[in-house]
């Protein structure tokens, strides 16, 4: 329970701020693969000082690699459903718990995969699974194509 409760506001807490705010304003100013890229390299640069403390080099880099291509995931959850931070919350909380229960499923076991190949397994099949999204969407990653366009400034009016 422990594991599932702390996803869960893991994801509360992050997500009205990436996906809830950051998302749609980068969707606006970018192609969705690039609005994608742009959000997910400084969600996982603010992962960064967390990860510096707790695991060493390799666990590091493949943790922030794991977390970019994690944030394509977020980014296509979001885009697809409308903007629903709701779902992209229970999405993270997700990805978060399905790494504590690895962990807790392996505990004691020499056999069991190390941090560092919990992350490349992770960024593998998300990469694999966002590419096939990728070419099937065009590249919109569930976006509408006029929805990422900078909205029209409304004219002045002349009050006179």
């Amino acid at each position: 329970m422990g594991i599932l409760s702390i996803s869960f506001f893991t994801g509360l807490a992050e997500e009205p701020g990436w996906r809830g705010y950051a998302q749609p304003t980068a969707n606006r100013r970018y192609p969705p693969l690039l609005a994608a890229l742009v959000v997910s390299v400084i969600w996982a640069l603010w992962h960064l000082p967390n990860a510096l403390f707790v695991q060493n080099l390799p666990e590091t880099l493949t943790h922030l690699l794991a977390t970019v291509v994690n944030g394509f995931v977020l980014a296509w959850a979001y885009n697809s459903t409308s903007g629903s931070v709701f779902i992209v919350m229970l999405l993270h909380g997700a990805q978060n718990a399905t790494g504590g229960l690895i962990v807790l499923l392996f505990n004691g076991s020499t056999d069991g995969p190390t941090v560092t190949m919990y992350y490349l397994i992770s960024a593998l099949a998300f990469g694999v699974l966002m590419t096939v999204v990728a070419v099937l969407t065009r590249g919109q990653l569930g976006l509408s194509p006029a929805a990422n366009t900078i909205p029209a400034q409304a004219e002045p009016r002349d009050h006179a």
